[in-house]
């Protein structure tokens, strides 16, 4: 639960969410809905819109602190947090060790919340706007079943 809605770039994302995020799938009798939204720039007072990345990195500004969204993973690691799905096996193959490294049972690569926020923030173009979307700011409806 968040006070928040997400906002994002992508029409694509969007209608994604919308086909897939609910408890159901959509239809022409019960259909899920994306909003075409003109946000004005600059903000009118007392509307606060956050760039998620740009949240987290700025509370993460020391590379070596715990937690991080720094991780430990090989070079495709991302491609399992960006479509968990497709590469989920990387989430927990354990990353390569330097040679004669030992020490504990070998486990999956760290990921952190803040990673997976970043990486999903970037993946789906997002923004959050605190509280409700003015509905002058509401340009068109889609219906998705």
């Amino acid at each position: 639960m968040t006070p928040c809605i997400s906002l994002t770039r992508s029409y694509a994302v969007a209608e994604d969410y919308a086909r897939n995020a609910g408890l159901a799938p959509p239809t022409p009798a019960a259909p899920a809905y994306v909003y075409v939204v003109d946000v004005p720039d600059p903000l009118p007072a007392g509307v606060a819109i956050y760039d998620p990345v740009e949240y987290v990195a700025s509370r993460n500004r020391n590379p070596v602190t715990q937690p991080s969204y720094h991780h430990n993973g090989g070079s495709k690691f991302l491609l399992a947090v960006v479509d968990p799905s497709a590469h989920g096996a990387l989430l927990t193959t354990p990353p390569v060790r330097p040679p004669g490294m030992h020490g504990g049972a070998p486990a999956g690569p760290i990921l952190t919340e803040q990673l997976e926020t970043m990486v999903n923030a970037l993946r789906d173009a997002e923004a959050l706007i605190v509280g409700s979307v003015p509905r002058a700011w509401i340009i068109e409806r889609f219906d998705i079943s």
